[in-house]
């Protein structure tokens, strides 16, 4: 069943990474569970002062900082 509402593109919309591997040598950081890991954490913000917020950000920055650096890129 279609969704009316949703765009053009949904149905069609097939997400791959080739050719940013392949013309371009990159890689991504962050496998899936982390990403979603993280975003989860970006998003669990209520009750949370900004200064709080703030400092998770940052964290999650330099988690990502310190991962990459881990990275060796086999092209």
């Amino acid at each position: 069943m279609k969704d009316e509402n949703a765009p053009e593109e949904a149905g069609i919309l097939h997400l791959d990474i080739s050719k940013a591997v392949n013309k371009l040598g990159w890689y991504p950081v962050l496998d899936f569970r982390q990403t979603i890991k993280l975003a989860i954490e970006e998003y669990k913000v209520d009750g949370i002062s900004s200064d709080e917020i703030f400092n998770q950000r940052i964290e999650h920055i330099d988690e990502y900082i310190e991962l990459r650096r881990k990275i060796v890129y086999e092209v």
